[in-house]
This record gives structure tokens, C-alpha cells and sequence, in this order.
């Protein structure tokens, strides 16, 4: 076997376009499927991406995401309404509510912010 194959181009990133460029450089005879399976075996297993555990006391942190939700249709008129998603997650314990809105004011974030510990209250 001559010396190892090299693609320096981005497109070569995938299976598809290596075994592309075998077939149409040097004469690849070979399946989709047999490139696949040897660039999988070759690449080995993949680690796990690193992510930060924050660690907190009871009661000491929470933290609120509030972005744009799905489309849904709205009641009594039937047309569709761009919804906003509150999702509120406690620190300690990782519990978490989440809630559909239709308004995007400081009051319906306040609002959204108190409702989940009336449920949480122990």
C-alpha cells in the first residue's frame, strides 16, 4: 500500500465527501459503507464534552432562561401567536419549571417568576 491518504479540504470532514473523493481521485471501488465503518474504527470512541458542575447551597441560587417559544394557536380567534418560554431551574436541587407565555413584559416575567414557588412552598 502506497503512502497514507491526506484531505486538507473542510469538505472532507465527513465520510460522505472522503469516500466521494476516493471514488473520484483514485478509482474507489469500495461502499459508502465500508469508508464509514473504517473512519468510525479509526476515529475511536469520542469523548464526552467538558462542562461545568456548579454546586450550590438549599435555597442560595436559581437561574431563569426566557426565550422565544413555539408558535401556537391562540384562543378564542385560531390564529397563530408567537409564544415566549420562561424556564426557571433551582441551583441545588437542578428542579426546574418551565412556562409558555404569550406576553414578553416586565410584568409577565415577574409573574412567571414568583408562580413556581407557590407550587414548590413546603
Amino acid at each position: 500500500m502506497g503512502k497514507p491518504l491526506q484531505w486538507d479540504s473542510p469538505k472532507a470532514a465527513t465520510p460522505r465527501a472522503i469516500w466521494q473523493d476516493l471514488v473520484d481521485t483514485y478509482g474507489f471501488t469500495g461502499a459508502y459503507q465500508s469508508v464509514k465503518r473504517f473512519i468510525r474504527k479509526s476515529r475511536g470512541k469520542r469523548s464526552a464534552e467538558a462542562c461545568v458542575v456548579i454546586e450550590t447551597a438549599p435555597g442560595e441560587e436559581l437561574q431563569v432562561d426566557y426565550g422565544t417559544g413555539p408558535m401556537v394557536r391562540g384562543v378564542p380567534s385560531g390564529k397563530y401567536r408567537r409564544t415566549r418560554l420562561f424556564v426557571l431551574t433551582l441551583g441545588y436541587s437542578r428542579k426546574s419549571i418551565r412556562l409558555l407565555v404569550f406576553g414578553s413584559s416586565s410584568q409577565t416575567w415577574l409573574s412567571c417568576t414568583r408562580r413556581p414557588f407557590a407550587g414548590w412552598a413546603a
